[in-house]
This record gives structure tokens, sequence and C-alpha cells, in this order.
């Protein structure tokens, strides 16, 4: 039902968002600007990968998202369908 009447979150996307709106949005490497959240994806991608992990089980443990099924769901957004 879950998976039915609700849009599983993009854990990438909502990790991106947060590393965008903590650091600047933007990074100048030389003559290049680039989102910060790219930067850090394509130079170190084991530990992005780490930290994504990291900020989705604080998510969990603060009672943010749930997984149900493989995927996660914001809490607020499963009480609406109860």
């Amino acid at each position: 039902m879950v998976s039915e009447e609700l849009e599983a979150i993009d854990e990438d996307e909502i990790f991106e968002q947060m590393i965008d709106e903590c650091y600047s949005e933007q990074t100048q490497i030389g003559f290049i600007n680039v989102s910060t959240s790219q930067a850090i994806k394509q130079l170190d991608p084991i530990a992005w990968d780490i930290a994504k992990g990291e900020y989705i089980s604080s998510l969990e443990e603060d009672d943010t998202i749930i997984e149900v099924s493989g995927n996660y769901y914001w809490i607020h957004e499963l009480e609406k369908l109860f």
C-alpha cells in the first residue's frame, strides 16, 4: 500500500540538497564553477557513499524517514495516509 500511495525518497537527491544547503551551492575549481555536491561526488565517490549512508541513517534514527520494503519514505507523508 505504501509504495502505491507514496513516492520513495531519492536518497541521492536529498543528500545533495543537504550538502548544497550546508555548504555553498557553487565551488570554484580553477576557472570552473560546479555545485559543491557534484564536486565532492566526483572527487571522492567512496567518501560520498559513506557520508550519504550516514546521513540516511541519521534521518532514520531521528524518525524523519522510515524504510519500507527497501525504500525510504518521509514519516510525515506516511502519517497523512492514516
